[in-house]
């Protein structure tokens, strides 16, 4: 179900530094293009560090799509969910991650909106899936644990579930589903 795709090591989007256990949360994030594809998001991260040499972007450590692609070894940081400051956290986020929250957290990048910015039930799916696993694997509260990129630093991202907070909660409590059954995909809603 999940395809190992490792970026090669380079300084802008995979510099293979590990990460500080334990992880203490997921980040879920939207790309807000509705025809990306795990393909050219991959290919973006990979070529970054040619394309662009001064633009600095940490790859996700996971992409969804019609498929789950790992593109960084869960050892190693991913960084996408970063702000410049520490300062600039809000406080319940300081006071959880107090070292610095990327260093707790693995981000996941969800690929497949419709043209209103609403996630595809396959990626839903997919996202659920993963989520319940990681919070297993890393003994996770799959509700208090799972976060927004907007929960970390205000940025509208994911979008859809910023705009629908209700979409965002069902989500959570969807994962919190799969947890307590101890796997499954679940139901098939599309928020």
């Amino acid at each position: 179900m999940i395809e190992t795709r490792y970026l090669t090591p380079n300084k802008m989007t995979r510099w293979c530094d590990k990460r500080i256990r334990p992880i203490k949360g997921i980040v879920f994030h939207w790309a807000a293009d509705p025809g990306a594809t795990l393909l050219n998001m991959w290919t973006y991260f990979e070529n970054m560090h040619i394309q662009h040499p001064h633009d600095y972007k940490r790859a996700y450590t996971y992409f969804i799509r019609e498929t789950i692609w790992q593109v960084l070894p869960d050892n190693e940081r991913d960084g996408a969910t970063g702000l410049a400051d520490f300062d600039d956290y809000p406080e319940k986020i300081k006071r959880k991650f107090p070292i610095w929250p990327d260093a707790h957290l693995v981000n996941i990048l969800m690929l497949e909106i419709d043209d209103e910015g609403r996630f595809m039930t396959k990626t839903i799916a997919l996202a659920r899936m993963l989520a319940a696993k990681l919070c297993v694997d890393n003994e996770l509260d799959p509700v208090e644990d799972v976060y927004r990129h907007y929960d970390i630093t205000k940025k509208k991202c994911p979008k859809w579930f910023v705009d629908n907070p209700d979409n965002w909660e069902q989500f959570r409590l969807d994962i919190k589903g799969i947890f307590c059954r101890g796997g499954g995909v679940g139901g098939a809603a599309m928020y």
